[in-house]
């Protein structure tokens, strides 16, 4: 990533064996990334003032969301856990969780999709975003990649995929492919929350119970990674083992602190999922059951 910052300042002190830690390496600035954020902040907040009720559903917690989703991935990617994900496995592994278990699902919350196309300029909107809509691949292909089962193989391939050991440090030794990385991690979580949360235009395609279903599977294979990555021989990214010891860390320790990482996280925020649907699930069943009762309670009383 470029960084733009006078690596003469000093912003934190350097680790074990290193004569200084300055802040062009304390905060990697991209340009891109910034760009990204500051034109996604743009449109929407700008597609919200045109926007009219008759789009779709709209909460006040959309833009809530929105926003709380694009300050985590300014942490995540700009900030000095960037730089730290580069000497660290575990500081990595805490960058691709808010990635992928934290500014996701915010941003599927978000439902930014509306609000960011209305905001784009009508010569953009109308000249291409619309043929795209239009398009029938598109148009076949979206609902397709946001069913539950798609959606799940998809986000575990990429999980599975990128963690082997070859992809991984290919990933770490290429910009444009660790850029990759990070965006398949997104995007993927993106379709797995998507399938997984009512919120239009994705409805749901899952009852209550079988999102409990589709958490419990994404725990199991997300346990299931992290303790391979516990459990498995020191040095399975030799980048890595390389780095670590200028933290006082052993390679070992590096990669165990990262499975545990991704332990932690994923079942606090699958269990929390999993909370959530429940209760929701047990309030509309109690609604329901209120509004049969006044139903049969105005059926049965006697007439005037």
């Amino acid at each position: 990533m470029a960084l733009l910052s006078p690596s003469s300042l000093s912003l934190l002190p350097a680790p074990e064996g290193h004569a200084s830690f300055p802040l062009g390496l304390g905060f990697g600035l991209d340009p891109l990334v910034l760009l990204g954020l500051a034109l996604a902040a743009i449109l929407y907040a700008r597609g919200l003032r045109r926007w009219r009720m008759r789009s779709y559903r709209y909460s006040g917690w959309h833009p809530v969301a929105f926003c709380a989703a694009l300050a985590i991935l300014l942490v995540a990617l700009q900030s000095p856990l960037d730089h730290l994900s580069e000497e660290l496995l575990a500081a990595h592994m805490v960058q691709h969780m808010l990635l992928s278990t934290w500014a996701t699902p915010l941003l599927v919350l978000g439902a930014p999709l509306t609000p960011i196309l209305r905001g784009l300029p009508s010569a953009l909107r109308l000249g291409v975003v619309r043929p795209l809509a239009r398009n029938r691949v598109a148009r076949r292909l979206f609902p397709v990649l946001v069913r539950p089962l798609p959606a799940f193989v998809l986000m575990t391939g990429a999980l599975w995929g990128w963690h082997l050991p070859a992809a991984y440090e290919f990933a770490l030794g290429n910009d444009a492919a660790h850029a990759l990385q990070h965006v398949s991690f997104a995007l993927t979580a993106g379709l797995f929350w998507a399938a997984l949360m009512d919120i239009h235009p994705l409805h749901s395609r899952l009852s209550y119970l079988g999102r409990i279903v589709f958490l419990l599977a994404a725990m199991a294979q997300t346990t299931a990674l992290s303790l391979f990555l516990v459990s498995a021989q020191p040095g399975l990214y030799p980048f890595y083992a390389q780095e670590s010891g200028a933290w006082g860390l052993s390679p070992a320790q590096d990669q165990q602190a990262a499975g545990l990482i991704m332990l932690a996280d994923g079942l606090m925020m699958y269990l929390a999922a999993m909370v959530v649907c429940a209760l929701v699930w047990l309030g509309k069943e109690e609604r329901r059951d209120e509004e049969e009762e006044r139903v049969a309670a105005r059926a049965g009383a006697p007439g005037p």
